[in-house]
């Protein structure tokens, strides 16, 4: 990505919502990075936060979310969760299920703009989930072996699909059920439908894998666990 004066800069992933878009990236000028809020509807490219903010996400109401490190050190970082009105910028409050939220649960914060979802240590091991902003979330699932949950984790609705030491699992986080999808499997997923992507078995450049569409509606009930 580059800045209005051509530089190029790093930057976080986008986040859409009801028309608009947000993302995170550095600045030329110097160290920290700005929270960005464009307008579909007009292209109209917002600044609504400088400071040390990044993976900020969109929520309903016209509020976008971020996560801050307020620490002067960068060896050990505090981090917090803010908001602000998208379109004005202005700083508003955060609803009381994500309040007090800090340190790195909030690095892996995901919300479908009902509820929401984080990881939290010991190393990210145990996944929460919460189907409304303003309600405590709870565990909903335990790696086993003190394995981690890695940054794949996709939210939307009652399912969450995440990876867990090279495999792949589809969670129904309100029945608190979820099976193996496979080892090392990639999806996208949003209110709709899951989007799957096989892993390739042959070691080459550019492999061409298979990908399967699951419209959320056709998807059988996830058994109990055994």
């Amino acid at each position: 990505m580059r800045t209005r004066n051509g530089d190029w800069v790093s930057a976080s992933s986008p986040a859409a919502r009801n028309g608009y878009v947000t993302w995170s990236q550095s600045t030329s000028a110097g160290p920290g990075t700005e929270v960005h809020v464009v307008d579909l509807s007009t292209g109209r490219d917002s600044i609504v936060h400088r400071g040390s903010a990044s993976e900020p996400f969109l929520l309903p109401g016209h509020v976008v979310a971020w996560t801050e490190n307020v620490s002067s050190s960068s060896k050990t970082p505090t981090y917090v969760l803010r908001a602000a009105n998208a379109v004005t910028g202005k700083r508003v409050a955060l609803a009381t299920g994500v309040r007090n939220l800090r340190g790195d649960a909030i690095v892996t914060l995901l919300s479908d703009g009902a509820g929401y979802l984080y990881t939290a240590r010991p190393m990210w091991g145990s996944l929460w989930w919460s189907p409304s902003l303003n309600l405590s979330a709870r565990r909903v699932f335990t790696a086993a072996h003190n394995n981690w949950i890695d940054n794949s984790l996709q939210f939307a609705g009652r399912y969450v699909f995440f990876s867990n030491w090279g495999s792949g699992f589809l969670a129904d986080v309100a029945s608190g059920r979820y099976l193996r999808l496979s080892a090392s499997v990639n999806a996208v997923l949003n209110d709709e439908a899951i989007v799957l992507k096989a892993p390739n078995r042959l070691k080459k450049l550019n492999p061409v894998s298979d990908v399967a569409f699951l419209p959320l509606g056709s998807l059988l009930p996830i058994p109990a666990c055994r």
